[in-house]
């Protein structure tokens, strides 16, 4: 698939996203981390640059795209405890077909998780390329946030539960040692089969409690709210004609990957990591 269809989606996707889920009279919006996330950024900006809305990022990257869109980042811990966002928009790794969404592939997932559970709706925007039936079909592992004390029980604690190879995931530039998240946290990247879901498991293909190498996903951190996903196109021929305007700056995270078809499920979590 062409980069120009990929980046397509994303912003087809980011703009019926906002459509639908952004309110200009919001107070407190969230903003996630990753590509599909500077189009949902651009397409704020276009229905309102009121300085009095807040935008909370999650990371150094989502706060600079926020800025450079001369909108009006605030930082989470700043805010009264109590303070409940309007919305909260990211992207997501993978998605399966109980909307279960792997998070991590950024190194952002502790705030991630942080500003979704805050927010009164959270919006999954990503392309089509992320929708799997099953979590751990195309993405390969599940990303872990680790205190650098905890890594050496947490690497035995994986290997415990069936997790393959879980490792240390790296700079670029492997010499300079593990990955470090905004917290100084490092990342543990975990391998496992194909999660399966609570059908697969009442259907006899699998226990999915690890007793025999299988996994069903289990919500370690439940968002107990309505979870509007946006995975769009379902299909590359679904895309609209791209634009003629330049597609926002960004530099690219090796990282990513992100879907659009719009649902409001009664159930669904983020992330399937949890963090520790």
């Amino acid at each position: 698939m062409s980069d120009a269809t990929v980046e397509s989606a994303k912003r087809a996707a980011a703009e019926q996203a906002v459509k639908d889920h952004f309110d200009p009279s919001a107070t407190n919006v969230g903003i996630g981390s990753g590509t599909t996330i500077v189009y949902v950024v651009d397409a704020i900006k276009k229905l309102s640059t009121n300085p009095a809305i807040r935008f909370i990022p999650t990371g150094y990257q989502s706060r600079q795209v926020i800025v450079k869109a001369g909108l009006t980042p605030v930082a989470f811990d700043s805010l009264p405890e109590d303070t409940v966002f309007d919305v909260a928009f990211d992207g997501a790794d993978e998605v399966d077909a109980e909307l279960n969404c792997i998070k991590g592939g950024g190194a952002c997932l502790f705030q991630e998780k942080l500003v979704a559970q805050r927010a009164r709706k959270f919006v999954c925007v990503a392309d089509y390329r992320k929708k799997q039936d099953r979590l751990l079909t195309n993405w390969p592992t599940i990303p872990i946030e680790v205190a650098p004390i905890a890594v050496p029980t947490v690497l035995k604690s994986l290997r415990t539960l069936g997790s393959t190879n879980p490792s240390l995931r790296t700079t670029l530039l492997e010499k300079s040692g593990p990955l470090k998240t905004d917290q100084d946290f490092f990342i543990v990247d975990a391998p496992f089969k194909t999660l399966l879901l609570e059908e697969d498991v009442a259907a006899g293909k699998g226990k999915g409690d690890g007793s025999d190498g299988t996994w069903e996903h289990t919500p370690h951190t439940p968002l107990t709210l309505p979870i509007p996903l946006s995975i769009h196109p379902l299909s590359p021929s679904d895309l609209p004609p791209s634009p003629n305007t330049d597609s926002p700056s960004i530099d690219p995270d090796p990282n990513e990957s992100e879907d659009k078809e719009e649902v409001h499920p009664s159930k669904g979590s983020l992330p399937s990591s949890p963090t520790l």
